[in-house]
């Protein structure tokens, strides 16, 4: 009886190393080519705040989630276009951080810190905004993505990254 409960065992071994030799061999062979397409962090952005504006929050009344969403996709644009770690840190934090690094300027500085004061006051203290003011920072977050995102002639080699060998970047 033991005999035949190892045979088993040996054999359900067997079969698994082979189905895992089998994947192995036929998702992860070398040589094969994968194209894929690099979304950029303003593209991205762009496609998140589009999105955003389909939702039509501020005509519903939802101010908290409009704003929340507004500003994680501005702050999500600035952690990946300028590696500034922004979704993690306050609004005086994220000013800090954006002055030490420098890659923003002054005028840009300052506006975002008004225009996320301006959103804490929403999310945090109650505050109710207009629509207009909704479409401002809408308008606002759009306008900033598009000054600073990277011209066409320095990206258009960067459209679509050819890999080799079929394993992840």
């Amino acid at each position: 009886r033991k005999v035949l409960q190892g045979v088993i065992v040996f054999i359900l071994i067997l079969t698994c190393g082979a189905g895992l030799g089998y994947f192995i061999k036929k998702y992860l062979k070398k040589g094969r080519t994968i194209v894929e397409k690099v979304e950029f962090p303003w593209e991205r952005a762009f496609r998140r705040l589009k999105d955003l504006k389909t939702k039509d929050l501020p005509s519903q009344g939802l101010y908290e989630p409009y704003y929340v969403q507004l500003t994680w996709i501005l702050r999500y644009y600035i952690e990946d276009r300028f590696n500034i770690h922004a979704p993690e840190q306050t609004t005086q934090e994220f000013v800090e951080t954006t002055m030490k690094e420098k890659v923003l300027t002054t005028e840009q500085q300052k506006l975002l810190y008004s225009f996320l004061n301006h959103c804490d006051k929403v999310k945090f203290a109650q505050f109710v905004p207009t629509i207009e003011q909704m479409e401002a920072g809408y308008n606002l977050v759009w306008n900033f993505v598009q000054e600073t995102q990277v011209r066409e002639d320095l990206q258009e080699n960067r459209k679509e990254v050819v890999q080799q060998d079929g394993l992840p970047k």
